[in-house]
Order: structure tokens, then C-alpha cells, then sequence
């Protein structure tokens, strides 16, 4: 039986839909089909679609622009000050500088050891303080207004030892220490500066700040300490006497007032809160101290010896500042106009 010629053209046609229908029934496709480019063409055409964005929450509604801000911090001051220069200055470092030498109040035949002078701890060589600082603050768009009050103290300590070179169970020891604390309350006008000028990612504003300074309460405290030998060792309590009256101790009450300039910045944190970070240059002049009793502090009560020794102690310093504080915004109303 013959097999009819029409069947191979049959074949021929029909083979290739039936490929192509069974590659895309399998997920499988050389071409695109004219459904797929129908399909592809209507995506391009159609519009997209974005996700909905969250709406802001609280930290980006923070307004720098106004507002009342109560606010606390804590600085790293570094600066001169004078009156420690002085006291460290004239600290004993050898037995010469308190008059005596290794031999002295030698008693011949009985106490013949040579003695020694040791210093055991030294005052700390830079002035550094950590002053405390509240504040009250108004934001306005161009500027603003603050008032401060600060806390800082500095204290430093000096310790030696006079003792026999034979027998170092005979001694006794000088300790001094001088303190300074203070309260100061600080008013300071600021000026935002514009961000075309000067501008920080992630900072709300920047504010140039000048201000006064005033500081009611300044007290300057030395101390000093002869230990007392035992009364039976006539040598050492003849050096304890020699060397009491030139070491003395008082408390007395100052004032200061100078000028700041600072850098500040704001970053909010929250809706109603955030930091403040500021760079700080200050000046003060420190005058009139006096103790109780009325008298005048020389720089002789600090251990001056020389031709300054009788004058009144007073003096300018000047400090620099980093602080860093966290604030409160404890009102919310709508942007201020600047005052005139």
C-alpha cells in the first residue's frame, strides 16, 4: 500500500505549531508570541504606580524656627589661670627652697643623719575644668536669646615628704591643695546663620553667639597641712616649726565678669527634643578677693616671693570651650517674627 503523497506536506505544516504550542505550554519561549508583545506593549503604556509614602512622624515636624527651649550640658574647658601658675610656681621642690639643708637642726654626738625632701605628687600640669550648665532658650527665625548659669571648679594638689636618709621611719609630711569654684550666669544674643553660608547634614540650624558674663560667687581656697612629728624627736620638731610659718591657709570671696563668643548648632532628636553642641571662646577678669575678715588677697598668700609678692590678686584669663547639651522645646507655637 502506497502512502499518499499529501501526508509529508501535512507533517510539515502542522509539526512546527504543534512545537511551538507544547515550548509554551512548558514555560519555555524563543520568540514572543503576539499575545506576549500584546501584553508587554499595554505594561509600557500603562502608568506606574508608586507605593504610598508614610507620612512624617515626629522627629521631621521639629521646628527650629521658634520656640522656648529648656536645656542642660556638660563642657571641656581648657584655659589659663593664673593664680595656679603662681602657687605651683612657688612650691618647694628641695630642702633650699624652705630654707634648710640636709644637715639641718643637726644634733652633734646624738642625731647626725643627713636629710631628704621628696615630692610625691605634683599639681596636674594643664588647668582643665568640666563646668555644669543649664540654660533657658527663645528660638526666633533669625536669631536668638539665652540665659545660662554655670557651675565649674578646678582643684589641685601638691604632697611631699622631709624625712631622715638613715631612718625612714622619721618623717613628716607637707600637703597643700588650692581650689577655685564658681557660679556664673551668662545672657547671650545669637544670629542664625543662613544655610547658603554655612550648612552640617542632619543639623537643623546654626547660630553665631556673643554674650556677657557675670560671676557673683568665686571662691579661692587654700589649704595646707604640716603633719606633726612626735614631740619626743627634738630634730624633726625643731624643722616642723621652721617650716609652719611658711605655709598658710585662707578662704576667700571673689568676682569675675568678661564676655563669650560661641559657635552652636541644633539637631533634633524628637518631635520636642534634641542636642546642642557648642564651640566657645571666653575672657574673664577675676578681681577683688577678700576673706571674712575683710582682708585683701596679696600673691604672697599663694607662696609669691618676689617683687609682686605685696600686690592684690587680680588677673584676666581667657578659656576655650566644647560643650555639649541636651534641650527640651517647651513650647509649640507658630514661627515668631524677629524682635527689632
Amino acid at each position: 500500500m502506497k502512502t499518499p503523497r499529501h501526508i509529508p506536506r501535512i507533517v510539515r505544516r502542522c509539526v512546527p505549531a504543534i512545537l511551538l504550542f507544547a515550548l509554551g505550554a512548558s514555560g519555555y519561549s524563543a520568540l514572543p508570541t503576539p499575545i506576549q508583545l500584546a501584553d508587554s506593549a499595554a505594561k509600557k503604556t500603562a502608568p506606574q504606580t508608586q507605593p504610598a509614602r508614610k507620612a512624617d512622624t515626629s522627629a521631621d515636624s521639629f521646628d527650629c524656627r521658634s520656640g522656648t527651649i529648656v536645656g542642660a550640658g556638660i563642657g571641656l574647658s581648657l584655659g589659663s589661670m593664673p593664680e595656679f601658675d603662681i602657687w605651683n610656681g612657688n612650691l618647694a621642690q628641695q630642702l633650699s627652697d624652705l630654707g634648710l639643708s640636709d644637715t639641718s637642726f643637726l644634733v652633734h654626738g646624738l642625731d647626725t643623719g643627713l636629710l631628704a625632701f621628696t615630692v610625691r605628687q605634683s599639681p596636674d600640669l594643664f588647668s582643665m575644668t568640666f563646668p555644669i550648665t543649664v540654660y533657658v532658650g527663645e528660638l526666633y527665625p533669625r536669631h536668638r536669646l539665652t540665659g545660662s548659669l554655670t557651675f565649674a571648679y578646678l582643684t589641685k594638689e601638691y604632697d611631699a615628704r622631709i624625712a631622715l636618709v638613715n631612718d625612714s621611719a622619721r618623717y613628716f609630711d607637707l600637703q597643700q591643695t588650692l581650689g577655685l569654684y564658681s557660679f556664673t550666669a551668662g545672657l547671650t544674643w545669637g544670629s542664625r546663620i543662613p544655610e547658603r553660608y554655612f550648612s552640617v547634614d542632619g543639623i537643623d540650624r546654626t547660630d553665631a553667639l556673643i554674650g556677657i558674663l557675670a560671676t557673683p560667687y568665686l571662691a579661692l581656697q587654700r589649704s595646707s597641712t604640716v603633719g606633726a612629728p612626735p614631740t619626743t624627736d627634738v630634730r624633726l620638731t625643731e624643722l616642723y616649726r621652721a617650716i609652719l610659718p611658711q605655709v598658710s591657709s585662707f578662704s576667700a570671696l571673689g568676682i569675675a565678669y568678661g564676655w563669650r563668643m560661641a559657635l552652636a548648632t541644633i539637631k533634633h532628636s524628637s518631635k520636642r527634643s534634641g542636642l546642642e553642641a557648642e564651640l566657645a571662646y571666653s575672657g574673664m577678669w577675676n578681681t577683688r578677693f577678700r576673706t571674712s575678715s575683710g582682708a585683701t588677697i596679696v600673691q604672697a598668700d599663694l607662696g609669691e616671693k618676689g617683687s609682686s609678692a605685696g600686690s592684690a590678686l587680680s588677673y584676666y584669663t581667657s578659656r576655650i570651650e566644647i560643650s555639649i547639651s541636651l534641650f527640651r522645646k517647651v513650647s509649640s507655637e507658630k514661627p515668631r517674627k524677629d524682635k527689632p
